[in-house]
């Protein structure tokens, strides 16, 4: 009976011990109960809208009024249509006067709010790559920090079809899927290399946050991180954070990265059914610059 005992004892220590490296090493469940409390000097929103769809135009007086209320002091939208929001739009800009917004394909692209007067802004590409990344110079508490906006390639942007995982018939499909996956993440890592070679000519205050496409200890997330970025859910947050829901897909495909010139006060997924993504939010103190 002993002997049984110890074995179950060891086999569930292996297992918990299996589950805590895998945990560290695609970073999955973040615990930090505690976090939080203390000023922050600023708050960021990131959120996918998906403009698509019969129904987005019964969503957008909810999604506005969710921005409103989360009353962050800069707001980054992927998958924005100004011909599809011009309400939307407009009463955005009552509260966030300083606005850059762009488009990838004709009627969907990304849109830039800020509080705080944009200084400058460039895209950020090169011949072969054309990623969705954009970089923002901003001025808070007299300090130039800098706001890299991105909504990285989709996997589905490579199949035909979008992927669904909503029936068990769609189990047959993952094999095929994981390959075109294979291909989607090694041009989103070609996507986060040419952004940090691109940041990297100085040391600001640098955010990185937007639709990535894709999870924490993946090669595309590890570039940056590589680059002395942290992600904050990690660092932060309580929980699985997903920000990605359809059928029964559940994942945390949009982030937030800041680099040692600030500190994370708070970060939060906002639960909400008017997106296939969740907001994510997040609140920075900027460090001294003798720190």
């Amino acid at each position: 009976m002993k002997c049984r005992k110890r074995t179950k004892f060891i086999l569930l220590s292996i297992l918990i011990i299996i589950c805590w490296i895998f945990n560290l090493q695609y970073k999955w469940i973040s615990f930090h109960p505690f976090k939080g409390g203390g000023k922050a000097d600023f708050r960021v929103l990131t959120w996918n809208i998906h403009n698509s769809g019969k129904d987005f135009d019964a969503r957008q007086p909810g999604i506005t009024q969710l921005i409103l209320g989360e009353d962050a002091d800069i707001v980054l939208l992927n998958e924005f249509c100004l011909r599809k929001s011009p309400v939307m739009d407009s009463t955005l800009r009552l509260r966030y006067p300083y606005v850059v917004d762009n488009w990838a394909k004709p009627f969907s692209g990304d849109i830039f709010y800020s509080k705080y007067p944009i200084k400058r802004f460039h895209r950020i590409n090169n011949d072969t790559l054309w990623p969705l990344a954009y970089e923002f110079r901003l001025e808070i508490n007299e300090r130039d920090i800098r706001i890299v906006g991105c909504h990285l390639l989709s996997t589905n942007n490579l199949s035909k079809q979008r992927y669904t995982l909503k029936k068990w018939k769609d189990l047959s499909t993952l094999p095929t899927y994981y390959n075109i996956y294979k291909e989607g993440k090694a041009m989103r890592t070609a996507e986060t290399e040419l952004i940090m070679s691109r940041i990297q000519k100085d040391t600001l205050p640098t955010l990185i946050m937007g639709d990535m496409n894709d999870m924490s200890g993946m090669a595309p997330l590890n570039r940056i991180e590589e680059n002395g970025f942290q992600d904050a859910w990690w660092k932060g947050g309580t929980g699985c954070g997903i920000t990605f829901v359809e059928g029964w897909m559940r994942f945390r495909l949009d982030h937030i990265m800041y680099n040692s010139s600030f500190t994370l006060i708070d970060i939060n997924v906002i639960d909400t059914p008017l997106s296939d993504h969740r907001p994510l939010i997040g609140s920075f103190k900027l460090n001294s610059e003798d720190s």
